[in-house]
């Protein structure tokens, strides 16, 4: 990073952080009192316009309580605060504010409200010696952090300046106060990697919260300091601090699991906890940690934790068992995997063994890595859908087409079925496949079964009911489907041209129109919806707009069948 983009990013993070503290204010200590009921009838209703982000209003309520009360000190400073806020909104000249601030300093000093207010003010127009001026009062008459932050955001502005003292003095300013830490940390971190860590650990002290956990585990992952990891560990209890233990373990380290905890396994495998074992399991796989493996596998064997939440550790445990070739029985494991997403899983997680981090890809280096996967399944499962599907997907680019293995899986969905209800997934898995296929009994026989099965699940009675009203069947029947699927979901733009196609096909156009509101807007439309909003507006003798969604329709490129009925009712529309 060249050192202006630095500074610029500096600049960024830090005039973000500080807008915190920014915040409108109407006194922090009591003020004089407003002694006239008028006064502070107009006083009160223009605070609401102030609070409210209505500057003009504001003013004039604030003019109008300060003709009852002239001498009013909260009327005046009140009324200079939101000329700061008109001024930032556009609604007075520079000229004009400058003029308000010099007739108020005449009678009075600026209070730190007021200041910080200037200060934005005078950086607006780049007026660097005013800005000295402010720095110095905020400095001499309200030390804080914030003042001191001021002052370092300034030489940094201005003068292209590190100037860590100004750090440091609104660090010692901030005492027990956590408020500042998370600013000061992130500068630091930029000058100062050692003050950043002593910031870090003052922070934790004062405020155990989440922001103060979350800098703790980043700092710990980036620097790789396996002792203050022991330290923070030791500070944690579970099952209070659970979430704690799993934002740590799951920081990753550039490409890879958190390195740190294979070397922490005992913090995590004391807890018998699935979701924090799983991420040591991770590390440990990426990272040929294999001495932890006995240890995961009795902690996954003996937990009492539902079968659906050890699926994931199965499939991460079969991948450990191929990749070192163990002896390992492999038949009981996979017996016992639920969803078809936990058969990808398995060669996931092989491709992390081998190549020791995470690829969104999931691609091995060489050809012998797919044909070791092969080999093993083929020595350790019998010859069944889990071993086929599971060598078709470690299959070479050429071999590995998608019609085969959409075959496969099809067929390992059907094995899975046998033994075990499938999820909602699988299920639409299986019902797109045979609809793929245009195997339409099977399609509406898994249908069924679904919706028996999963009855809360409302796409399947839309994906019935559209089905129905496609092939001509009972058109109020499926109507009724496709409502109750709304009821779970009323804004479901699949669902809604459902509805709005049952609709034209009553010849009810207006009201298909009125029903395609929300799906018109998807920005990744599917061809048949373009289809069927062009169909609606050529019905409507809307021939501009029919073109349109027509055209769009053929532009969408995967749906041949939509796009022949769109070209045969684009021939429709008059020349």
């Amino acid at each position: 990073m060249k050192p202006s983009s630095k500074y610029i990013l500096l600049l960024c993070i830090f005039l973000l952080a500080l807008s915190f503290g920014a915040s409108k204010s109407i006194y922090k200590t009591s003020p004089a009192p407003i002694e006239d009921y008028r006064a502070l009838q107009s006083y009160t209703l223009a605070t609401y316009y102030y609070f409210n982000g209505n500057y003009a209003d504001a003013d004039k309520f604030y003019k109008k309580s300060q003709k009852y009360d002239p001498d009013a000190p909260a009327i005046k400073k009140q009324l200079l605060l939101n000329a700061f806020a008109l001024y930032q909104n556009k609604g007075i000249s520079a000229k004009k504010l400058q003029k308000l601030i010099d007739d108020y300093t005449k009678e009075t000093l600026l209070d730190e409200d007021l200041l910080y207010s200037a200060y934005d003010f005078y950086n607006h127009n780049q007026n660097e010696a005013e800005l000295i001026k402010i720095i110095d009062e905020l400095q001499n008459r309200y030390p804080s952090p914030r003042a001191y932050l001021q002052s370092f955001l300034f030489e940094l502005q201005y003068h292209k300046k590190v100037s860590p003292e100004y750090l440091t003095k609104a660090q010692e300013l901030a005492g027990n106060n956590p408020t500042y830490y998370p600013l000061l940390i992130r500068l630091w971190s930029f000058f100062n990697p050692e003050m950043e860590k002593q910031s870090i650990l003052r922070y934790y002290e004062l405020d155990k919260g989440d922001q103060a956990n979350s800098f703790l585990a980043e700092y710990i992952v980036r620097k790789l300091d396996l002792e203050l990891a022991h330290q923070y560990l030791s500070s944690l209890n579970y099952p209070e601090d659970k979430d704690y233990m799993l934002y740590f373990a799951s920081a990753q380290w550039s490409d890879q699991p958190n390195p740190l905890l294979p070397d922490l396994a005992d913090y995590f495998l004391k807890t018998s906890d699935l979701e924090l074992i799983s991420e040591l399991a991770l590390s440990a796989l990426t990272q040929h940690r294999w001495e932890l493996f006995p240890e995961i596998e009795a902690a996954v064997e003996s937990s009492y934790a539902p079968e659906e939440e050890k699926q994931s550790l199965y499939s991460l445990l079969l991948a450990y068992a191929i990749y070192t070739s163990n002896d390992m029985s492999l038949s009981p494991i996979v017996d016992k995997l639920t969803e078809l997403k936990y058969f990808d899983a398995i060669f996931i997680y092989y491709s992390c063994a081998v190549n020791q981090k995470i690829d969104p890809e999931v691609k091995l280096p060489a050809a012998k890595d797919y044909e070791h996967f092969i080999s093993e399944i083929k020595k350790r499962l019998p010859d069944e859908p889990p071993a086929r599907y599971l060598q078709v997907i470690a299959s070479s680019e050429v071999e590995n087409s998608e019609p085969l293995v959409l075959d496969s899986k099809y067929i390992l969905a059907l094995w899975l079925r046998e033994n075990h209800t499938l999820c909602p997934e699988d299920y639409e898995f299986i019902i797109s496949y045979c609809h793929l296929k245009k195997n339409l009994t099977e399609e509406r026989n898994f249908l069924v079964e679904a919706i028996t099965n999963w009855p809360d699940y409302p796409s399947f009675y839309n994906d019935l009911g559209y089905s129905m009203l496609i092939n001509g069947e009972n058109a109020e029947q499926a109507a009724s489907l496709i409502r109750k699927a709304l009821t779970y979901e009323p804004e479901n733009p699949f669902f809604l041209d459902s509805l709005a196609w049952y609709y034209y096909l009553n010849g009810n156009y207006p009201e298909s129109l009125h029903l395609m509101s929300i799906p018109q807007k998807m920005e990744n439309m599917p061809a048949e919806i373009a289809w069927h909003l062009g169909a609606i507006h050529l019905a409507l003798k809307n021939y501009k707009d029919a073109q349109t969604w027509l055209q769009k329709c053929l532009t969408i490129d995967n749906d041949p069948e939509s796009e022949e009925l769109a070209e045969k009712a684009l021939k429709q529309i008059p020349k």
